[in-house]
């Protein structure tokens, strides 16, 4: 009997190496996983079609800086009763055609400034796209880590049944042949039933996650086809290093930096009222029978058109003031995203360290209640051990492993909150793959820090600082 509880212990303790064997069949792996989400998810796709739209708003508002030319054309069918037919009534067929090419000379420099509001908006929308790839990754992460847990708390809960059955057979036996109570029959039959209870859980949270990991990635994944994970990620050498990179490179904190340039550039631009209009024209006009008098008329004329406002009712002023307040409601929203920012960092800081410490202690637990367990179970078939003594060690053991795989697993995914505060999570896990993304809305990463291309051109503003 004593052979017999060493050989189901140790087949017990396979189970979980099966397991993790089978996943590499059809494995979906994490960077997979990101890849594939990144480049399906809705919000991410929408997002990036956001910052399209925005380039051709630049497109419009640069086509100021081009002359315009417009056509006009008049015809008409008259009757008159004029001197010239002697006042007798007669129809007369005239047009009219005109070519008028204008440029622009002055306005206040309105549309430089409006230049610069729609490149804010444009560096607004491409970290936005960033920022929303970045949630939607963090997201996929969170259910594909917890899709790890509950499989491994299945696996667990899946050994204490067998364990459960094994001694429930045991005790049976006792049972029938007299050599043992209905107490610890009834005992042992009641933490069958409980293990088998927990199992049907373990189960349905396993459902539940694959489902969650579903609505994220967009297809069905079992959970045996997922890999685990090895963090391999770069972390910064201290918290105030890493809320510090947070302040000035999470894509969070650049959408609210461009959106105060952008409010900024709003605001001067509204100073182009105070000055006046200039623009240069030329014009060419054919016509015929205009006025009821027959002939035709040609003309031609270039000059300057100067339109000056003098009065409006104080809507230029309510305009920069509207602009003040708008500049101010961003600074508030920054204020606030570094805020949340400092909290998440800070909590995944604290969790990353205390869970690390907590780790030792756990995997110690575990060992200790593995070993127990093992003597326990060949105590028990001595003689020298209760039921009731071999049910609590079993319990212990579960409890241990259970919390092993919730340790590991939280302290994998603070790792992975640290990162996403930083703004580097999607780098960290693609590599150099991450730039597909980055490029897609015209930004480079240059030693992990996002920077718009060059190629959008010089703004007036440049200088980023954490106190806007």
């Amino acid at each position: 009997m004593l052979g017999s509880s060493k050989k189901r212990l140790v087949r017990l303790m396979v189970i979980p190496f099966c397991f993790a064997g089978a996943s590499t069949l059809n494995a979906l792996t994490l960077q997979e996983g990101v890849d594939e989400v990144l480049a399906t998810h809705p919000v991410v796709q929408e997002r990036l079609h956001n910052y399209q739209s925005t380039l051709e708003d630049l497109r419009i508002t640069e086509s100021q800086y081009l002359p315009s030319l417009d056509y006009a054309g008049d015809f008409e069918k008259a009757k008159t009763e004029s001197p010239s037919t002697n006042f007798e009534s007669r129809s007369l067929y005239s047009y009219e055609h005109s070519l008028q090419l204008t440029q622009n000379l002055f306005n206040g420099f309105g549309t430089i400034y409006e230049a610069d509001y729609q490149k804010a908006r444009i560096l607004a929308a491409a970290n936005n796209y960033i920022e929303n790839a970045n949630d939607v990754a963090y997201s996929f992460i969170n259910l594909y880590i917890a899709t790890l847990k509950a499989r491994d708390t299945l696996v667990i809960a899946k050994e204490s049944v067998a364990f459960h059955e094994e001694i429930f057979r045991k005790v049976k036996k006792l049972f029938d042949s007299g050599s043992t109570t209905r107490s610890e029959f009834e005992k042992i039959d009641t933490s069958l039933s409980l293990a088998k209870s927990n199992y049907i859980v373990a189960q349905n949270n396993l459902e539940d996650a694959q489902f969650n990991l579903e609505r994220v990635l967009g297809r069905y994944v079992k959970a045996e086809e997922l890999e685990k994970i090895s963090f391999s990620g770069t972390l910064p050498a201290s918290e105030d290093e890493m809320k510090e990179f947070a302040r000035l490179y999470n894509p969070s904190v650049l959408v609210s930096h461009y959106n105060i340039k952008a409010a900024e550039a709003q605001r001067s631009a509204a100073y182009k009222n105070y000055y006046p209009k200039i623009d240069a024209y030329a014009r060419k006009s054919w016509a015929d029978d205009i006025g009821g008098l027959p002939g035709k008329d040609e003309r031609s004329a270039v000059g300057i058109k100067i339109s000056y406002n003098l009065y409006r009712g104080g809507a230029d002023e309510a305009q920069i003031a509207k602009s003040m307040t708008q500049i101010s409601r961003e600074q508030d929203n920054k204020r606030d995203v570094v805020r949340k920012l400092d909290e998440q960092g800070r909590l995944s800081w604290s969790a990353k360290t205390y869970i690390t410490q907590q780790l030792d202690f756990l995997q110690k637990y575990a060992k200790t209640s593995a070993k127990t367990l093992e003597l326990y179970q060949q105590e028990y078939d001595l003689g020298r051990r209760t039921l009731l003594d071999l049910l609590v060690a079993q319990n212990d053991y579960v409890s241990a492993r259970t919390q092993v795989i919730k340790a590991q697993n939280d302290l994998l995914f603070a790792n992975y909150r640290i990162l996403d505060a930083m703004g580097t999570m999607v780098q960290n896990i693609l590599g150099s793959k991450a730039l597909d993304y980055t490029k897609r809305v015209r930004l480079d990463v240059v030693d992990g820090k996002l920077d718009h291309d060059s190629n959008l051109g010089t703004l007036l503003f440049e200088k980023r600082d954490t106190n806007e």
